[in-house]
């Protein structure tokens, strides 16, 4: 969960069996997508996004390896929310 205009973080790690190296492609649901440069095996990433509307969203997850294999997809919905302070 996160709110309209306000970043929101994520922390990405994958594994490639043959210990080759991999990036991560991010389909943020929103019409943006992140692609990551090559980084080491089990190499986490955090990354930021920032939605501009309520509501929810299918963030789309992909680790490719160097030689172009890529994962199965993880999708995981995220609730966006209107940022509210009191007076």
């Amino acid at each position: 969960m996160g709110n309209a205009n306000v970043p929101t973080s994520f922390r990405i790690v994958a594994s490639d069996l043959d210990n080759d190296n991999i990036r991560y492609i991010i389909d943020w649901g929103d019409g943006s997508t992140d692609t990551s440069p090559l980084f080491k095996n089990n190499h986490e990433i955090q990354k930021e996004h920032t939605w501009t509307a309520v509501g929810f969203y299918h963030v789309q997850v992909v680790a490719q390896d160097e030689i172009n294999a890529t994962s199965d997809m993880l999708d995981v919905i995220v609730s966006i929310m209107m940022f509210m302070t009191s007076v």
